[in-house]
């Protein structure tokens, strides 16, 4: 889930080191505010796949998804379909790296401003019914099939439209708030 507090090029997710061989995947919004996901399978050479629809306001919880197998990059907004956009490159490149909520790197200049909750990082694509599980309020560690490799809350109970008696059913002002800048970042270990 995420709430920008301005519309453009923002970064959610990602290991995108500028240095040549630290390029993996990187996951965000564009500059048209298109969903936007960056990938290598040298880290250095690169991709870009494009959502079709895009994030078009500001101070809005969407919950935003992006599934990657064989060159094709499905992208969800809400639950639905966003447009898929296909390369050639069909791997993702392997290498430990460390991997940043709210950037993609250690240091940029482009940090995710806003607020964010329920990260959730899976070894595996996602299939279209399990997209609309998560985006239905459920619980990620009880999907059907494996679970996530890494699931950051982001604050306890961080959902942001959920009912009570849900899993992590919302609680004002406990979701994940990046200002804009780095210091609200969390800095994870290698999750894949």
């Amino acid at each position: 889930w995420i709430n920008v507090d301005s519309t453009g090029q923002q970064r959610i997710f990602g290991s995108w080191e500028a240095a040549a061989t630290k390029r993996i995947v990187g996951f965000g919004i564009h500059t048209n505010n298109k969903l936007l996901l960056q990938i290598s399978s040298n880290g250095s050479s690169f991709d870009q796949l494009f959502s079709t629809s895009t994030i078009s306001s500001a101070n809005t919880w969407y919950h935003v998804a992006v599934t990657f197998s064989s060159g094709t990059a499905e992208f969800y907004i809400d639950g639905a379909s966003a447009g898929t956009d296909t390369s050639s490159i069909t791997s993702i490149y392997n290498i430990s790296n460390d991997y940043f909520i709210g950037s993609f790197i250690s240091s940029s200049s482009i940090p995710f401003d806003g607020k964010m909750g329920q990260v959730c990082v899976f070894d595996y694509t996602l299939s279209t019914d399990q997209v609309t599980y998560l985006y239905n309020l459920n619980n990620p560690m009880a999907i059907t099939g494996v679970k996530p490799v890494a699931y950051y809350p982001l604050g306890d109970n961080s959902n942001p439209t959920s009912l009570a008696g849900y899993p992590n059913a919302s609680i004002g002002g406990s979701v994940f708030a990046s200002g804009g800048s780095l210091s609200g970042s969390i800095d994870l270990a290698n999750p894949v």
